[in-house]
């Protein structure tokens, strides 16, 4: 078993190489994908902020965003303690709707006994997100 950050760092450059099997083969069945007490932007309707609960779902979440137009995804830093991971990222996206998005997000990970990830959430301006969603 890979240590998580090696995990994060292998999902992310399967993500920039559009390998979404790869990271989806790295979640738990029953992974708890953006799961929120209250989120403004999943109360808001932001598609990509939606409450997923199994691999499925996270494929949706990524069919969703390969709609998307990227013009700039920078992983700054990976940080670990314990079992969770978190990833900050600088982002610049297009969207199918003619508007765009810059911000600078953190992606936190948590892995279960297993060394899958079994929670995944965006940690993001959601007022950007928001009116980008319309």
């Amino acid at each position: 078993m890979s240590h998580p950050v090696e995990t994060i760092q292998t999902i992310y450059a399967a993500f920039g190489r559009g390998d979404i099997p790869f990271i989806l083969a790295q979640l738990a069945s029953d992974v708890a994908w953006e799961h929120w007490s209250s989120h403004s932007a999943q109360a808001a309707g932001v598609p990509w902020m939606a409450k997923r609960c199994d691999p499925a779902g996270a494929q949706q979440f990524f069919e969703l965003i390969g709609s998307f137009t990227f013009h700039r995804f920078d992983v700054q830093q990976i940080l670990a303690g314990g079992n969770e991971v978190v990833g900050r990222v600088a982002i610049d996206v297009s969207l199918p709707n003619g508007r765009r998005v810059q911000d600078d997000e953190i992606h936190w990970f948590r892995f279960n006994s297993a060394g899958q990830i079994d929670a995944f959430r965006h940690y993001l301006d959601s007022a950007k997100h928001i009116a980008a969603a319309g």
